[in-house]
């Protein structure tokens, strides 16, 4: 398996886990629980973006 297919599996996973965490947030429906956790729910969908640009990335050169 290439290296960067290994690395875009970890990361991948850690995306994952960062959509259940922001998932869970949503599925509270409390505000206020929403409110404390503000940062961790955009910092999980920032990860969640990133890795996706990554994965593109990676497609994108094995097909050149």
């Amino acid at each position: 398996m290439h290296v960067g297919v290994r690395q875009a599996k970890r990361e991948l996973e850690y995306a994952k886990y960062q959509l259940s965490s922001l998932i869970s947030l949503v599925l509270y429906e409390d505000t206020h629980m929403l409110t404390l956790n503000k940062n961790r729910a955009l910092s999980s969908i920032e990860c969640i973006i990133e890795v996706m640009e990554e994965l593109k990335e990676l497609v994108e050169s094995i097909n050149d």
